[in-house]
Formats: structure tokens, C-alpha cells, sequence
């Protein structure tokens, strides 16, 4: 079968797709952890050994997510 230009732009965007909802679980995953984390108080910390980033990392990608979203960070409010 004789792909067309069409049938391949279709086919990259749905490759894009695939991969930004494999993206997507993984941050719901990794807020879960979050939230697990902020539950537990310093228990949490054994969350940590599955590759989760160092503390500074965390917090900007914390904070990029909260801004991405929209929402409130850093003290920040959104109008």
C-alpha cells in the first residue's frame, strides 16, 4: 500500500498523541507520589528511591506544572 502525505502527517500526529498521554500518566503518577508524600510528612522520603528528581528539581517542575495549569504558585495569583 502506497502511503500518501496525508495517511503520514495523520500517522505522526497520532504518534505525538500516543506520546503525550504516556507523558501525561506519568505526571498524574508523579503528583500522586507528591500527594502521598505531603500525607505522610517525612515518611515520604522512601518514596524518593523511585527515581524521583532531588529537592530542588521537584520544586521547579512543581512549580512549571502549577504555572502551566494555570494556577497558583510561588504566591502568585492567577486573574
Amino acid at each position: 500500500m502506497v502511503s500518501t502525505p496525508r495517511y503520514e502527517e495523520v500517522a505522526h500526529y497520532r504518534q505525538e498523541l500516543d506520546e503525550a498521554k504516556r507523558e501525561n500518566e506519568g505526571l498524574k503518577e508523579r503528583i500522586r507520589e507528591l500527594e502521598r508524600m505531603i500525607r505522610l510528612g517525612g515518611e515520604g522520603d522512601a518514596l524518593r528511591g523511585r527515581g524521583a528528581p532531588m529537592a530542588g528539581q521537584e520544586d521547579a517542575a512543581v512549580t512549571a506544572s502549577v504555572h502551566a495549569a494555570g494556577g497558583v504558585a510561588d504566591g502568585e495569583a492567577t486573574q
